[in-house]
């Protein structure tokens, strides 16, 4: 008799702010992505070691930002997909962003992903009251 594990899926959100650079095309100016577990930091973490600015965490909420444009939106993608089994889940979804000082377009890309997870390790992902894997600045010790 062949055994089946009862799935659920765990769900991050990834919302990254595009800007237009002229004769650049668009770029990231920040990702921030709710949800992740340590082990999906931890590889991200491993990835952008060395970066400037580095991984930062929010200690308040579970967050986490990359800063700047040195982190491709498409890339962090990639990376959770083959490395942590994430899927995207809906069409990715843009948002406008208010023109402020007549500077160039702005607009935010929402991404909407998941992983199945056993329903029995339902309880490793909870992310509210999450550790950090290693010492991450705090979001609220940097200017952004």
């Amino acid at each position: 008799m062949a055994t089946t594990t009862a799935t659920a899926k765990h769900m991050i959100m990834l919302v990254t702010e595009q800007h237009r650079y002229q004769g650049i095309s668009y770029k990231s100016d920040i990702i921030v992505i709710s949800g992740l577990d340590v082990g999906d930091r931890q590889i991200l973490e491993q990835k952008y070691s060395g970066c400037d600015p580095p991984c930062l965490l929010d200690s308040s909420d579970g967050r986490f930002v990359l800063k700047g444009n040195n982190y491709n939106p498409i890339d962090v993608i990639n990376i959770l997909s083959t490395r942590r089994g994430y899927s995207v889940e809906y069409n990715p979804q843009q948002r406008t962003l208010p023109n402020i000082h007549n500077k160039d377009d702005k607009f935010a890309m929402f991404y909407h992903l998941s992983k199945p997870v056993p329903v029995r390790d339902l309880r490793r992902y909870e992310t509210c009251n999450s550790v950090p894997s290693a010492p991450l600045a705090k979001l609220e010790d940097v200017d952004l």
